[in-house]
């Protein structure tokens, strides 16, 4: 038995080296869980890498989508402004010349059958602002349209008398003008027949020219009678259209003065309808005194 223990405890393992093998295992144990926390951890920071990744490439693709619907609506913004700037720059044009138009009907043939142009070209116009332009401008446009028509309407059949009354004195200036070009040619065939001693063709020619000289003389006085008409009919004609020409040219300031903030410009309309109110007193100073108009009560 003896024998037996000192056998088995020849083969005894030294505490040393048991102390070595655990503290190994115990090293083995403590590597392999810190590297399969460190394996997990970095799973999940490709993970979260990923998902980060994943976000900004679909940040940057909502980005660009972004930034080519903002180029996009940029250049609609852009193109629409260059044409509304065209489209009213025209409109201003014939709002600021439609009142001329008006007036100057005087100056027309009576048998003119294309009365309505400029008023037609004018509306054109403007139903170009009442499509394009915002909401005060469309409003403001067709309220100049509503003014300017009446007047348009009244000023036609007022200019007729005018019209008429000038027409007669231009076709009295060409008869006139035709009379005495026959009389002197007359007077100068008088001379040849004169020298030739024609003195019978002579009395002929003579009876011609004075039936030439006075037909001239009468179209001439009968075109000065007339010519004393005009003065009369002009003041007429400003008087029928004077108390509608005021609400148009303040419906045009207002309506310029909104044109102007559509193009990023100051509206100035206090500004524009003082210019108008001082416009307005020149312009009925010089019909009082060179019309004769009394402008009391406009």
């Amino acid at each position: 038995m003896n024998s037996f223990l000192v056998w088995w405890q020849s083969f005894r393992v030294p505490d040393v080296v048991w102390g070595a093998l655990i503290a190994g295992l115990v090293s083995y144990l403590t590597v392999r869980a810190s590297n399969k926390h460190s394996l997990r951890l970095l799973k999940a920071q490709q993970v979260e890498a990923t998902r980060i990744a994943e976000i900004k490439r679909e940040q940057d693709v909502e980005d660009s989508i972004q930034e080519r619907n903002h180029d996009r609506l940029q250049k609609e913004e852009d193109r629409k402004a260059g044409y509304r700037r065209e489209v009213y720059a025209s409109a201003i044009e014939e709002m600021l010349t439609v009142i001329s138009y008006i007036t100057g009907l005087v100056n027309r043939p009576p048998s003119a059958t294309d009365d309505a142009v400029g008023h037609t070209r004018f509306q054109t116009s403007l139903s170009k602002i009442w499509l394009l332009g915002e909401r005060r401008s469309s409003r403001l446009s067709r309220e100049l349209m509503d003014v300017v028509g009446p007047l348009f309407m009244r000023a036609v059949p007022a200019s007729q008398p005018l019209r008429m009354m000038r027409w007669e004195i231009s076709e009295l200036d060409k008869l006139q003008e035709k009379a005495r070009e026959r009389a002197d040619e007359l007077l100068k065939r008088m001379s040849e027949a004169n020298l030739a001693g024609e003195d019978q063709k002579q009395k002929i020619l003579q009876m011609a020219w004075k039936l030439q000289s006075d037909q001239s003389l009468d179209f001439g006085q009968k075109s000065l009678e007339k010519r004393k008409n005009l003065l009369p009919l002009l003041k007429d004609f400003h008087v029928s259209i004077l108390s509608g020409i005021d609400p148009v040219h303040e419906a045009i300031f207002r309506l310029v003065a909104a044109l102007r903030v559509e193009l990023h410009l100051p509206d100035d309309e206090e500004m524009f309808l003082e210019m108008l109110k001082e416009t307005k007193r020149k312009a009925l100073q010089i019909l009082a005194e060179v019309a004769g108009i009394d402008v009391t009560e406009l």
